[in-house]
């Protein structure tokens, strides 16, 4: 980079999350361009308990940016700072996420992710960490990763081969929020390049910085680090620069400590709240500071790196604007690395504010800045910053991590061949619905992105319509409960599970050597006596009907006994329906040719989550939009219903395709169809020549009609109480 002002802001996005970079000093390039699947968005913590926003979180994601979503999966990482009206209790949650920090970087230290000595000490208990999901494992090392390397390239000025400490250049680094971070400690303790003459300021609450101070004290090993005592600093509010506030009649004022690692390096710990700073930079704009704010320690005449993750998004806009531009004034040799969430009203954005809203969090600068053009324009035309770039978490693990550390992460973490297998699948579930082409990996790319959405936007309304009736679990129902409307996939779902109890069953009774149970555990309607002969009506009562708590039926204890030619009006709908699909499956083998009916049949078995549910769980976000344990039947309905919009969305695709196939031949413009394979007529015919597969194009023309609502529809909704409906339609 170049510029004599660098600013970093890594944006997390609920599906992809990022950095944000610009520069105005004279600094080395950050990244080094390489290749590697993409990272989907982290949010949250494994097992029960609140969503996380810290360090280490989804932020996702993830689609996170990374962390996580955490998480887009997705998702604070230290000591934050709320808003003016937050009070005490507020700050006191925004301090709580700094602890799930810890416990990220313990389990990402835990699993031989990260190299770091120092993590354990700064855990409550000072044991293991229970391990996170394996995607937060794996945000958790990138965002750790990347900001050591952007941090390490501008600390690199202060690396000398010299021994002696007064030839190398001083530098500094301020870090808001930075609670139990141990970064300033790696660095300057000499685990990587040995740095002479740096300055590492940690800026966060008095509690959370009296805490970090404790452990280094207390601590004999952190202890023997130190060339002397941790020393605490008295300052005053004038030598802090605040003053006192004339409309509370407050004065404000930092703690402050100082503890001396050698080699001309100081740790610096300002027990401090952000809003004061903000406060003071307002005063300074209105010329009511006597004199020129400061910080104990703060050096403003030498190169200096300002760091924010997960932090500045707590306060309120004005605040975070003020905190960056308090820097910027007096600093001219300044560079900002900022880590926040992005796309906060994509499905994934919207499951973080909702889990984070739970547990009493809110991130106000999200909502401005959602993406990372406008993080850019905060910092050119806000802050006054020469240059600005950013890119995401996805990005930065695909072009900053080497392959073969790729392959080391992934054997550890149990994270391999992901992106394959979601596009894989995508590939299969296209082909079945008729696409027997070759869609590009961009094509394929959409289909699923698109579909994880649609599961995510699911599993975050069964999460909220548990939460009404008290529960952190989603059931059957709920999942069911979403798709009401669509009586033709309920009925589809019905069967998918009545055959599913049978084969349990069947299966049972097969392990145990004994008949099979055909009433499933309970006495059937019109069972045989014990000894008497099956017949075919009792065989019929071996699948039994799914009964869901809103239809009329279930409204009364007793159900009419129904004759066995009896076929009620959701049956007739169901066998007509099944009658349709069959017949689109038997125009789609039609025309394809000998191999690829063969592949049509094999394909007919692909499944999200058959022998992959570990994995499909990750993709689908359990554990970072629910922290609700799924059960086999959830995850298997998902699986169905995850088909079922993979096999919609493609159908429509296909519709747009051959319109615009048919108008192209109509207006004589055929040669735009770029054909890229042949089909045959039928099955024992030759190849002739046929259409191209569909394009992203037509993917996104298909989700945008699927997505459309009726007029009519939407104007009867028009003033009144009714909720608004999510912007996302489930299809």
């Amino acid at each position: 980079m170049d510029g004599s002002k660098a600013t970093t802001s890594p944006p997390a996005h609920l599906d992809s999350r990022g950095t944000t970079t610009s520069s105005t000093s004279s600094a080395p390039p950050f990244a080094v361009p390489m290749s590697a699947p993409a990272i989907p968005n982290l949010l949250s913590r494994l097992g029960g308990g609140p969503p996380r926003s810290g360090r280490g979180g989804r932020h996702a994601g993830s689609r996170g940016g990374l962390h996580g979503r955490n998480h887009r999966h997705g998702h604070g990482g230290h000591g934050g700072h709320g808003g003016p009206a937050s009070g005490m209790d507020h700050d006191t949650v925004i301090q709580s996420t700094d602890s799930d920090a810890a416990l990220s970087r313990m389990s990402a230290v835990d699993l031989g992710l990260l190299d770091d000595r120092f993590a354990r000490f700064f855990v409550i208990g000072g044991g293991l960490a229970a391990p996170r999901l394996p995607i937060i494992n794996r945000g958790t090392y990138t965002r750790t990763t990347a900001l050591d390397k952007i941090i390490g390239s501008f600390l690199s000025g202060a690396d000398s081969s010299i021994s002696q400490v007064a030839f190398s250049p001083p530098r500094q680094v301020v870090s808001l929020g930075a609670g139990t971070d141990t970064r300033s400690l790696r660095m300057l303790s000499g685990d990587g390049p040995q740095l002479f003459n740096t300055s590492y300021h940690e800026i966060d609450f008095p509690t959370v910085c009296e805490r970090k101070r404790n452990v280094l004290q207390s601590v004999p090993s952190l202890g023997s680090l130190l060339a002397s005592p941790v020393v605490e600093v008295h300052t005053s509010a004038t030598t802090a620069g605040m003053t006192t506030d004339s409309t509370h009649g407050e004065t404000m004022h930092e703690t402050c400590w100082r503890a001396d690692l050698g080699h001309g390096n100081q740790l610096w710990g300002h027990g401090l709240d952000l809003r004061q700073l903000a406060t003071a930079a307002a005063k300074d704009e209105r010329k009511e500071n006597n004199c020129s704010a400061t910080l104990a320690g703060l050096r403003t005449d030498i190169p200096t790196l300002l760091v924010s993750e997960c932090c500045l998004c707590y306060l309120q806009v004005p605040e975070a604007l003020a905190v960056l531009r308090w820097f910027a004034d007096r600093i001219p040799d300044l560079g900002v690395v900022i880590y926040e969430p992005i796309e906060p009203n994509d499905a994934f954005g919207r499951t973080m504010a909702a889990n984070l809203s739970t547990r009493g969090l809110h991130m106000p600068t999200v909502a401005v800045y959602e993406n990372g053009s406008a993080q850019e324009m905060r910092l050119l035309k806000q802050v006054g910053l020469d240059k600005a770039s950013h890119a995401s978490i996805e990005k930065i693990w695909k072009d900053w991590v080497p392959s073969e550390e790729k392959d080391r992460i992934n054997e550890l973490n149990a994270l391999d061949e992901e992106e394959e297998w979601q596009l894989l699948a995508s590939h299969y579930m296209m082909y079945v619905s008729g696409e027997t082409g070759e869609p590009s990996v961009e094509a394929l790319g959409m289909i699923e992105e698109i579909v994880r959405q649609q599961v995510i936007e699911l599993l975050r309304s069964c999460t909220e319509l548990a939460a009404r009736r008290g529960s952190r679990s989603i059931t059957i129902n709920d999942l069911i409960f979403q798709i009401r409307h669509d009586a033709p996939k309920v009925s589809r779902l019905r069967t998918f599970l009545s055959w599913k109890d049978v084969r349990k069953n069947v299966k049972d009774s097969d392990d145990k050597g004994a008949e099979v149970d055909i009433g499933g555990g309970e006495d059937a309607v019109g069972a045989p006596m014990a000894g008497a002969p099956v017949d075919d009506a009792t065989k019929k009562n071996k699948k039994n009907k799914l009964g869901l708590p809103w239809e009329p039926v279930s409204f009364f204890n007793q159900e009419v006994p129904e004759r066995e030619d009896e076929e009620d009006e959701e049956e007739e709908e169901m066998n007509y329906i099944t009658l349709q699909r069959l017949r689109k499956a038997d125009e789609r083998t039609k025309a394809m040719t000998k191999e690829e009916y063969v592949t049509w049949s094999e394909y007919r078995q692909a499944s999200f989550t058959y022998r992959k549910g570990k994995r499909f769980r990750e993709w689908a976000g359990f554990g970072i939009v629910t922290d609700s344990k799924p059960s086999d039947d959830i995850v298997d309905i998902l699986g169905f219903l995850t088909f079922e919009m993979v096999q919609t969305l493609t159908e429509e695709a296909l519709r747009i395709k051959d319109h615009e196939d048919l108008w192209k031949e109509r207006t004589g413009d055929e040669a735009r169809g770029n054909k890229k394979r042949k089909l045959a007529q039928g099955l024992f015919n030759l190849p002739s020549e046929g259409r191209s597969p569909v394009e992203p194009k037509h993917i996104q023309e298909a989700f945008r009609r699927l997505q459309a609502r009726q007029t009519k529809y939407r104007a009867m909704l028009n003033c009144t109480r009714l909720p608004a409906k999510s912007s996302l339609k489930i299809f």
